[in-house]
């Protein structure tokens, strides 16, 4: 059945249900879910729960994972790993939390407002010379098309041969608590960005020449 408010008198026990938000979204997975139900009555069949964010198996696309998330939900990847070799494109309002990726391209690019990247660790294709790669990616489409309320907090990223989070065109972002290391041009790299913060992220073994840095702003 479908329902978005869950009121279960004490005596009824849900035995083996799956239920649905008004979208037609499955709130309970087989082996993963975000949260559990505390109801008492609640007996879900083996390995499923009870789950108030959008939850599923690891699958082996990242891309098809954040492609099924409904707008606005969060997909948690915690213990989830993939190997990817084209950047995977958010392209709505979404926030994704946990999981880890091992890219041999830049591993996240974010078009759309309204999306947050938390706990994730991000490993790039190494770090020795320049290829331009970035862990993170946020780009707005234009003058008219910025960014906003993106935020970028708790996450490890290392061994890219670029940035550690590239910004353009946002107007509205935290980037905070990221730990960024073995970086060839910067760890953290904005360009026309405005109304944003940038707190407590450690950066470090930043190696390229020329005008890499560590943080740079405009």
């Amino acid at each position: 059945f479908r329902s978005s408010v869950w009121q279960l008198p004490a005596a009824v026990a849900l035995v083996g249900v799956v239920l649905f938000d008004g979208q037609g979204w499955a709130l309970a997975g087989a082996s993963k879910t975000s949260l559990s139900s505390s109801h008492p009555g609640f007996v879900p069949p083996s390995g499923a729960a009870l789950a108030t964010e959008w939850a599923s198996d690891c699958g082996t696309s990242l891309q098809a994972q954040v492609n099924g998330t409904p707008n606005g939900r969060t997909l948690d990847l915690t213990g989830c790993t993939y190997a990817i070799s084209t950047p995977v494109t958010i392209t709505r309002p979404l926030t994704i939390q946990g999981g880890t990726v091992n890219a041999s391209t830049t591993a996240l690019i974010v078009e759309s407002s309204n999306v947050t990247i938390a706990g994730m660790t991000l490993r790039g294709p190494g770090y020795a010379s320049d290829a331009s790669h970035m862990a993170i990616e946020l780009l707005g489409s234009g003058v008219d098309g910025y960014l906003g309320t993106i935020t970028v907090s708790g996450n490890t990223l290392t061994n890219w041969d670029g940035d550690g989070i590239y910004a353009r065109l946002v107007d509205g972002f935290t980037f905070s608590a990221n730990t960024i290391s073995n970086i060839w041009y910067a760890g953290i790299e904005a360009y026309s960005v405005e109304h944003s913060q940038v707190t407590g992220n450690v950066i470090s073994n930043v190696i390229g020449t020329g005008n890499a840095c560590g943080i740079a702003l405009t």
